[in-house]
């Protein structure tokens, strides 16, 4: 007999059976929680008549119940005595088996497929996790304006930031304030006098400019909650494209968690808040495209930041607005989008903003440290390639390959060759990767560090690198 064969009998018999009794049968509405006992076979394409006739043999009275009612619902009522509570998946499966006759098939499925104890597992999101999200973190995000004098026709520049802390102070970007600082202060880095904002010192760097007057263009920072503020920009950092502005208000200041962008994954969700096109308080969502997109592959030599990439929706004005997960906290800063194609934006990472925020505030400038080598991560799988292309290839499964070496650099100074591969530094060998080795060269800066590597034809080799800061 055929797949539904049974239901086409089933229903000849049921017409008979109506006929000559009058009987109609019940059906449930949509969404109600029923008393339903059968599923109504309808949500399969085979109509309602089709439903009727699986009644044949059951009582009279049984009301019919749809698939979504079951959705909802979760689990069915018994059926007869002869008839267990049964799941909705194992009745579908129950239905689509030939069945000897009447009760007994039905009987015959239930027992192939017995109850489960367990409850059905809940949707993992609820149908506003992406607004719950949302609702966290928007209070504190800023509309930022900052205003062109001296034009023929007066233009304000847009951007968002997010309150970070309970004195007021505002991470943006700092291509977002940029027009707010004559243009002796476009330097590298910048750190006030004001003492707010866990005490930032000034740089005493003569390359670093100082701000003489904010208000000459004056900064308007707009509230969600429709309060208005004049700015004051505390630090920036150019080439990493972070800046810290400052409000001061009577009233507290709602601020977001900053939370790490550390083990986040691609294919996770996360939210871009900001100001798009001076559109205030907009939220697109999306999901990580890539957590670690290195800033050469986007045509930014002298950047040595990895971005976030996202194809959340990121568009001018966008600039500076928290990229959140779905805690609400922010995970990265929203700083540019591909213009060629949609859903590639790009983010930088909060760890990384915490680290400039933390060197301005400490030494009014950011320190990157210059050893003069290109640096290439070691995998277990490219390691095999390697072995395979040159036999003499050290057999490791990690490690970070020294492909070239910049002649009079630090590295060539200390015997660092290319084809090193380096296996150890600052007395650690078990996180060998390049953000870890540049973090650790940012703490040697004008010090001596200890690297280990493994050289071709000779083994285990340790060297004394002179780290350098890189010109700025």
């Amino acid at each position: 007999m055929k797949r539904w064969d049974f239901v086409s009998k089933a229903l000849l018999r049921r017409r008979c059976s109506s006929e000559a009794s009058g009987v109609q049968s019940q059906r449930t509405t949509w969404g109600t929680r029923a008393r339903g006992y059968v599923i109504g076979l309808s949500s399969f394409g085979l109509g309602g008549a089709a439903t009727v006739g699986v009644l044949a043999a059951m009582p009279n009275r049984m009301p019919i119940v749809d698939l979504p009612d079951f959705l909802q619902g979760g689990m069915l009522t018994a059926i007869s005595d002869k008839l267990p509570n049964v799941h909705v998946p194992k009745v579908l499966q129950g239905l689509a088996k030939e069945p000897s006759s009447g009760l007994a098939g039905a009987s015959q499925a239930a027992s192939a497929f017995p109850p489960s104890s367990a409850a059905p597992a809940p949707f993992p999101f609820g149908p506003h996790f992406i607004a719950d999200a949302a609702a966290t973190a928007a209070p504190a995000v800023v509309n930022i304006t900052v205003s062109k004098a001296g034009l023929p026709v007066p233009q304000d520049h847009s951007g968002t930031g997010f309150i970070y802390s309970s004195d007021g102070c505002i991470l943006t970007n700092a291509h977002v304030i940029a027009d707010a600082l004559p243009s002796s202060d476009l330097a590298n880095g910048y750190s006030s006098s004001s003492t707010s904002c866990s005490n930032s010192s000034r740089s005493s760097d003569p390359n670093i400019g100082a701000i003489k007057d904010n208000s000459s263009k004056p900064i308007k920072i707009a509230l969600q909650d429709g309060r208005i503020f004049q700015g004051s920009v505390l630090m920036f950092d150019r080439i990493s494209d972070l800046a810290v502005i400052q409000i001061i208000s009577s009233q507290p200041l709602p601020t977001v968690k900053l939370g790490t962008s550390k083990g986040i994954r691609a294919g996770e969700w996360v939210l871009a808040l900001g100001s798009p096109l001076h559109l205030q308080n907009s939220v697109t969502a999306g999901i990580i495209s890539c957590v670690d997109r290195k800033a050469a592959d986007l045509g930014l030599p002298r950047v040595r930041t990895e971005y976030i990439q996202t194809d959340a929706a990121i568009n001018k004005g966008n600039s500076g607005g928290p990229l959140v997960n779905l805690q609400g906290e922010v995970i990265g800063l929203a700083c540019f989008k591909a213009l060629s194609a949609d859903g590639v934006s790009f983010a930088i990472p909060i760890d990384t903003a915490k680290d400039v925020i933390e060197q301005l505030q400490q030494r009014g400038r950011v320190i990157r440290p210059y050893i003069g080598i290109k640096m290439l991560q070691l995998t277990e799988h490219n390691a095999v390639q390697m072995r395979q292309q040159d036999a003499g290839f050290p057999e490791i499964t990690q490690g970070i390959l020294v492909p070239q070496v910049a002649t009079g650099s630090p590295a060539c100074k200390c015997g660092m060759r290319e084809g090193d591969v380096i296996t150890g530094f600052a007395g650690q060998s078990s996180n060998v990767s390049t953000n870890h080795l540049i973090r650790c060269l940012g703490q040697h800066v004008d010090k001596a560090m200890e690297v280990q590597v493994l050289r071709p034809g000779v083994g285990s080799v340790s060297l004394q690198v002179n780290v350098s800061e890189a010109l700025q």
